[in-house]
């Protein structure tokens, strides 16, 4: 992944629109696997009273794929150094637990298992918004909102895992 992490044809303008449509592929491709969506499984589950509407998670979660793009792109356009090096690996980390996590809970329906999953990317993202925030502030803020998310879906997998095991 380094030597994705630092080609440059990535840190010119050209490799934002990669990064984010690469985030957004990540999550897209994460629902195909792992049969995400409505169906019979998830629809019976008792839920939170916080739970949104189904529709909610279509919006988030490009926006949040934008804006993980976005800030890796300015992660990208630094110089490289170590503590660069650093953060892209955590960065590339928490997209691949992202990606998994679907599969945890919607195709294994491992209820409590995706509850430590969506723990540990949690760790993991508040230790890439904290190194991204030593390179370059405005990458980390970009990342806050997914943190919001996560520690809200965190939540909601509590409440489902509790209500339903």
């Amino acid at each position: 992944m380094e030597r994705l992490a630092g080609s440059r044809i990535l840190a010119r303008p050209v490799g934002l629109f990669i990064l984010i449509i690469f985030c957004m592929a990540v999550g897209v491709l994460s629902s195909l696997i792992s049969g995400s969506g409505p169906s019979p499984w998830y629809d019976a589950l008792l839920k939170s009273p916080l739970n949104p509407p189904s529709w909610t998670f279509g919006v988030v979660w490009p926006c949040l794929y934008a804006f993980m793009g976005l800030s890796v792109w300015l992660i990208m356009r630094t110089p490289e150094t170590p503590d660069r090096r650093l953060a892209l690996i955590l960065f590339w980390l928490q997209l691949a637990i992202n990606f998994t996590w679907s599969w945890v809970f919607f195709d294994q329906h491992w209820l409590g298992w995706s509850v430590a999953h969506i723990g540990i990317l949690w760790i993991v993202l508040a230790l890439t918004i904290w190194r991204f925030s030593r390179i370059r502030p405005l990458a980390a803020w970009l990342l806050l909102p997914y943190l919001a998310w996560i520690t809200f879906a965190g939540h909601l997998s509590y409440a489902i895992w509790d209500l339903n095991d």
